[in-house]
């Protein structure tokens, strides 16, 4: 089990000045970097536990809860320094009386992080645990039971031993109310079996109070019975109000620093129903290392380490009026073109490898027209534009440089192209993608400005398009349409 490094590091020391430093002559009811400091620090603890893309929904359960107890925490640490200025008579104590009670408060609070660390840790991967033991019914019907492993402490106490061994089916409700890491520092674990299951009188157990309750069902790491918690009205009141301001400042400020943060912001600004025909759920990680990006159109997006990392800092600089990098905004280019996947109305098929590149070509020919509107979503114009035009960074630049030449030289209007391929793109099945480029090109003429192009030319073009090198293909072009 990782634990908490409770230490006099150099952050650590800053931290412990300017907390004690900014109360020595002024009161606040939390001091706001106490606050950032006790929840980061539980945050990166179950962020390394719940690390994949399935965990998203109830690591966000668990954030939200550590967030109001490390709220709770930091009034009562907040309170208990600013109690330093005086003794246990009320007299007022020299600045150096102060400074010496304060940091021992600090470092007090301080230790506690490391139980509290550990327990979150712990409580983190039972509630990911139970998730994946409940996953689905083929997977319950393989491995019906729980059983208790033994802990690994040199130590074990005494209050989880008549446990060990036990195995119970996983629908008992005595999981709802014991599970390994409802002790403060528990190493207890379980796993899933196919035993037997116990038939006998079970055992009563006592969760230490604040790990009342299965993580993996309440979402919650700590409870309200926690001692934190154990304030007058009038107390819980400002910290109330502290907790509610600490996530509009968060919604006000755009704050995104992670996917999640992006996922929330799209459904903050209902981007999840206009831009997502079944909703905005993920963005994880590539696995293919051969793909930018990927995406099942049931609103998950995986995007490769640097895409997905540029793609957020995009986002979260636009948010602010910022200028985006260059690279940030290819990368947010290739973000787009997974989106506009999401608005086909059929979703994800079965397709021949020809289907996919004429479905790709509409595809990204559409996410390069309208990249204005992602632009425009968070309060900007586009920035590097040239990637509306030519983004090498994708394999399906080449077609597409192709097709919208094809439109430059047959006299089309542009515009009209692009809504036509648009609509063909969300309202057909991509089986048919292919007729959809086609179509939008009707009315195509040659070069003497009459002569419109037969159905077999364009699909003739079409094929070029999708395999032609670019110069070579706009020298066939020209030859077709009479240029040359």
């Amino acid at each position: 089990m990782r634990t908490f490094p409770i230490l006099y590091n150099l952050t650590q020391r800053k931290l412990e000045k300017q907390v004690i430093d900014d109360l020595l002559n002024s009161e606040v009811s939390i001091h706001k970097e106490l606050y950032k400091a006790y929840a980061g620090n539980l945050h990166k603890g179950i962020g390394e536990v719940l690390n994949e893309d399935k965990y998203i929904d109830l690591l966000g359960k668990l954030k939200e809860n550590i967030s109001r107890f490390s709220a709770y925490k930091a009034y009562r640490a907040t309170r208990q320094i600013e109690d330093c200025r005086k003794d246990e008579n009320g007299k007022v104590r020299s600045e150096e009386e102060y400074r010496k009670q304060a940091k021992a408060v600090f470092n007090a609070f301080d230790r506690y992080q490391v139980a509290e660390y550990n327990t979150a840790v712990a409580r983190s991967r039972t509630a990911k645990q139970w998730t994946d033991f409940n996953r689905d019914a083929v997977n319950r019907e393989l491995y019906p039971n729980l059983k208790w492993l033994p802990s690994r402490s040199a130590d074990p106490r005494e209050e989880h031993r008549k446990f060990y061994g036990l195995v119970l089916p996983k629908s008992h409700p005595f999981w709802n109310t014991n599970q390994p890491g409802n002790l403060w520092n528990c190493k207890c674990d379980w796993e899933e079996t196919d035993e037997q299951a116990f038939t006998g009188n079970v055992p009563e157990g006592k969760p230490a109070r604040g790990l009342e309750g299965n993580p993996g069902i309440t979402g919650e790491v700590f409870t309200e019975k926690a001692a934190y918690f154990q304030v007058s009205n009038r107390e819980r009141d400002v910290i109330e109000r502290f907790i509610i301001e600490q996530e509009d400042n968060a919604k006000i400020n755009g704050e995104i620093k992670t996917a999640k943060d992006v996922v929330r912001l799209f459904k903050e600004n209902k981007l999840d129903e206009k831009w997502f025909e079944r909703g905005f759920k993920s963005i994880g990680l590539e696995k293919n290392a051969n793909n930018n990006g990927s995406t099942d159109m049931n609103g998950n997006i995986w995007l490769r380490k640097e895409i997905h990392d540029d793609t957020i800092s995009a986002i979260s600089k636009l948010q602010k009026g910022e200028q985006i990098t260059r690279d940030e905004a290819k990368h947010a280019a290739t973000f787009w073109h997974e989106i506009t996947h999401n608005g086909n109305k059929f979703g994800n098929m079965r397709l021949t490898m020809l289907q996919v590149r004429y479905m790709e070509l509409a595809n990204e020919f559409v996410a390069r027209n309208t990249l204005g509107d992602f632009y425009k979503a968070f309060g900007s114009k586009i920035q590097h534009d040239e990637f509306v035009t030519y983004r090498d960074n994708t394999g399906y630049n080449t077609m597409v440089c192709n097709y919208q030449k094809i439109i430059e030289k047959t006299g089309l209007n542009k515009d009209s192209v692009i809504e036509k391929v648009k609509k063909s793109l969300f309202n057909e099945k991509y089986t048919d993608q292919k007729q959809g480029l086609a179509d939008a090109l009707s009315g195509a003429v040659k070069a003497d400005g009459k002569t419109k192009l037969k159905k077999s030319e364009i699909n003739s073009l079409l094929g070029k398009a999708r395999v032609g090198e670019i110069n070579a293909f706009e020298k066939e072009l020209n030859r077709k349409l009479g240029f040359e």
